[in-house]
């Protein structure tokens, strides 16, 4: 009996409760991974590749992107998820990423797609196209500069109170490093 229990897959309730306690996750979350044996394997995997008291929090992250990303991507492409070339390394190295603010979340999202169709590794894809947030303040201070300069007259309606004038000089300052500022800075 007990060698049969052994070679028997874990059953969806059970799964479902241990995604519950383990990872703390939603319902729906829970409900939308376990929705096939390599979706919740690649979830696993992912999660298991996270530090002890990560794991936890990295559980969400791997969600989201699997339920939302991965998704619409396996959607778009009428493909399974086991036809798909984002591994568990991957996945987790991205997260990575973003979460050390070395790329932005938007960027985060560019580079997923571009694993997704390459299969190439995150941090890769990251260096060659040069996509490091920049977060040194005198890099950002030169761009800052730069776009004060160029738009004197959001300065002088900044000046005046109108804080759109403050969102549009962000703006400018992405669009001058080509959105590697990191905004809060």
């Amino acid at each position: 009996l007990e060698e049969i229990r052994a070679q028997t897959p874990e059953l969806p309730d059970a799964k479902r409760a241990r995604f519950q306690e383990e990872h703390g996750l939603s319902d729906y979350d829970i409900s939308l991974l376990i929705e096939s044996r390599p979706k919740a394997d690649l979830f696993e995997a992912t999660v298991a590749l996270a530090k002890g008291d990560e794991r936890r929090q990295r559980a969400k992250a791997v969600a989201n992107w699997m339920n939302s990303e991965l998704a619409r991507l396996l959607n778009a492409n009428n493909m399974e998820i086991q036809d798909c070339r984002i591994t568990p390394q991957a996945l987790s190295q991205l997260i990575d990423l973003q979460e050390n603010n070395t790329i932005s979340g938007k960027t985060a999202k560019a580079v997923f797609e571009e694993m997704f169709q390459t299969g190439r590794a995150a941090a890769d894809i990251v260096q060659e196209a040069g996509l490091v947030q920049i977060t040194a303040a005198d890099e950002i201070s030169d761009a800052v500069d730069r776009v004060l300069e160029d738009s004197p007259k959001a300065v002088e309606d900044y000046r005046r109170g109108k804080e759109e004038a403050l969102k549009f000089l962000v703006g400018q300052v992405l669009r001058e490093t080509k959105g590697r500022a990191r905004p809060d800075i």
